[in-house]
């Protein structure tokens, strides 16, 4: 569907874009973190778009088997070479802190955060939330009650309206409330999903998205005006704003679906993933001592390219090797499935190689086995 890709490129880019500008712009930062914050409503959109497709995706597959191996090189490959390019960049004195190898080795897992171990970059936050959904999602359609979408968000709703405002306010203690209402705006996208496909009403729907309006409101009052977070202090208003903003974007597009996508966001759509996760190497490594707004510039540039460039090298190409050698693979007479994932990992390898070599200037051909 282009409306997604449009939702998802979009969204990436607001978060380069947050990203960007707050490096060198410090009254951008605050304001930003008083009104609305782009890289907030970037996720929250990226969140609504995940709840739509992942757990459709799952029943079309009909085998929870399949969605993990398809997921685990939709997400790992482009990950690990993420956290290998920065930890060359930690190597090489660019980023200013202290990582123990505890933590780097712990986010290989992408669930650092269940196991009490710092992100090593940042957004990774919103990627063990992702984990944590596909766990979630798999839970429920083992039990086989992942169709009753309406009832496990009104059901989960409750259940954080308690813990994100009662709890808060008897115990005296800040709670990741933003990070359980974005858990619930996924659980929506599922809901959302079920009105466009026609197994609920929109009508039905309806009350599920204003019963999201009606509790973010004491949410972000409670977790964010209240009990502000430490460090990172978003406003009551900054948080409503941002997810708001991320709402629009999503139900906006949504709306629009019948009509043709710009081809410049729905291709940046596809390397959202990319885009996403790679620009905090470029914001790494670009020297702050540029004027402001060609720091800007330069940083949204190069990401955007950087994202084209391993999504050619890394994503695409484990997905595809994802499809003809895993989930798609005929095993040929006389071979078992483990030889014949063997071999096509090695072509894979030398293909990867390849595509290594060409694109940074080598033509010298890799002999095949090598």
């Amino acid at each position: 569907m282009a409306f997604l890709d449009a939702v998802r490129g979009i969204a990436a880019l607001m978060v380069v874009i947050q990203h960007a500008i707050e490096q060198v712009f410090p009254a951008y930062l605050a304001w930003s973190t008083s009104h609305v914050n782009l890289g907030q409503a970037g996720v929250a959109a990226f969140m609504l778009v995940s709840g739509f497709i992942i757990p459709v995706s799952m029943e079309r597959g009909g085998d929870l088997g399949r969605f993990w191996v398809v997921r685990f090189w939709r997400l790992y490959p482009l990950y690990w070479t993420m956290i290998g390019l920065m930890w060359l960049s930690y190597s090489a004195g660019q980023i200013d802190k202290n990582i123990p190898a505890s933590a780097w080795l712990a986010n290989l897992t992408m669930f650092q955060e269940f196991v009490g171990r710092p992100h090593v970059v940042g957004l990774f936050w919103t990627l063990t939330m992702e984990m944590a959904f596909y766990i979630f999602v798999s839970v429920a359609f083992q039990l086989k009650v992942l169709g009753k979408s309406q009832v496990i968000h009104g059901a989960m709703l409750s259940l954080v309206a308690v813990a994100a405002i009662a709890v808060p306010l008897v115990l005296g203690r800040r709670v990741p409330g933003g990070y359980m209402f974005l858990f619930c705006l996924m659980l929506l996208g599922t809901v959302v999903y079920r009105a466009f496909s026609g197994a609920i009403s929109w009508r039905k729907a309806g009350w599920s998205i204003a019963a999201m309006a009606v509790v973010a409101v004491p949410i972000a009052y409670v977790n964010f005006l209240l009990f502000p977070r430490v460090g990172n202090e978003f406003s009551m208003g900054a948080m409503l704003w941002s997810w708001l903003a991320g709402a629009a974007v999503f139900f906006g597009l949504l709306t629009l679906r019948n009509r043709k996508m710009p081809k410049a966001v729905t291709e940046l759509g596809v390397v959202s993933y990319s885009l996403y996760l790679m620009h905090p190497l470029v914001l790494t490594w670009m020297p702050k001592e540029l004027p402001g707004w060609l720091y800007a510039t330069l940083v949204i540039t190069f990401s955007v390219a950087l994202a084209f460039l391993t999504y050619r090298l890394v994503e695409k190409p484990a997905l595809t090797f994802c499809k003809t050698a895993i989930v798609d693979a005929v095993v040929p007479t006389g071979w078992s499935r483990r030889e014949l994932l063997t071999t096509r990992l090695q072509i894979w390898t030398v293909s990867l190689e390849s595509r290594l070599r060409a694109a940074f200037g080598g033509n010298r051909t890799v002999p095949a086995g090598r």
